[in-house]
């Protein structure tokens, strides 16, 4: 589920509130909601079908004082999904993180400002049906996910920001094998790890331009040769251009 893996395949509500100015608290019960799907939902074709409810949270406190602001918080979310039907095995997913956020306007510096991010995702997983399937291998599993940036804004019209990534967890050449060229998995190995470097420039305030560079050092669980028919990590660099208008 981490990464947004149920991005625009869910609905539902909930409710946040902030206390004093300090703790923030959000808290959204969600369904599966499948785009052109026909009603009542019968799963067919669909790797997630959520059984039930499935919980969202989201815990944050934040202290402003003078040029500093200072956010930690967690969050969280709880799914039972039974893949491709309404009845029958579930998989199961529990994830869990933490986060903070630091940052400090540089007076010295024209008012320039820095951030610092970081989060940790933790995923443990139960795939019962996965198993029954024979798509997984038996026990339960689970996935790390770890990243952190910073970013510097020079005024209102610059900002450049350099980050790193990190992907580990359960081997199992199941649930990733090394059936296809570059999508593959020769190790059965989720481990994948690199860098993002980004610039960003408003020449006016509704336009914004943007250049994202991501390499990776390792990929699908090795830095060379990792699907096995010969591809080597840093072949999924990528460069990635954006411009966006505002009004």
């Amino acid at each position: 589920m981490s990464f947004g893996g149920l991005a625009q395949d869910i609905a539902g509500a909930g409710a946040y509130a902030m206390w004093d100015n300090h703790l923030y608290f959000a808290a959204t019960a969600y369904r599966s909601a499948h785009i052109g799907a026909s009603l009542p939902n019968t799963g067919a074709g669909q790797a997630i079908n959520i059984r039930g409810l499935a919980p969202y949270w989201r815990l944050a406190f934040q202290e402003d004082k003078g040029n500093n602001n200072l956010m930690v918080g967690t969050y969280g979310m709880y799914v039972k999904t039974t893949p491709f039907g309404i009845t029958g095995l579930e998989d199961v997913y529990t994830d869990w993180a933490v986060d903070l956020q630091y940052d400090r306007v540089i007076p010295q510096f024209h008012n320039d400002v820095l951030s610092l991010r970081g989060t940790y995702i933790r995923e443990n997983s139960s795939l019962n049906s996965s198993v029954s399937a024979g798509v997984t291998s038996p026990g339960t599993h689970h996935l790390n996910t770890v990243q952190a940036n910073a970013e510097y804004h020079f005024g209102n019209k610059y900002a450049a920001t350099v980050g790193w990534f990190n992907v580990n967890g359960t081997s199992d050449s199941l649930l990733y094998p090394a059936s296809t060229p570059v999508a593959g998995n020769f190790n059965g190995d989720p481990r994948s790890n690199g860098y993002i470097a980004n610039f960003s420039w408003w020449p006016v305030q509704n336009i914004g331009l943007t250049f994202q560079y991501t390499g990776y050092t390792s990929f699908n669980g090795a830095s060379t040769n990792y699907d096995g028919f010969g591809r080597n990590a840093g072949a999924n660099n990528t460069v990635y251009l954006v411009a966006r208008f505002f009004f």
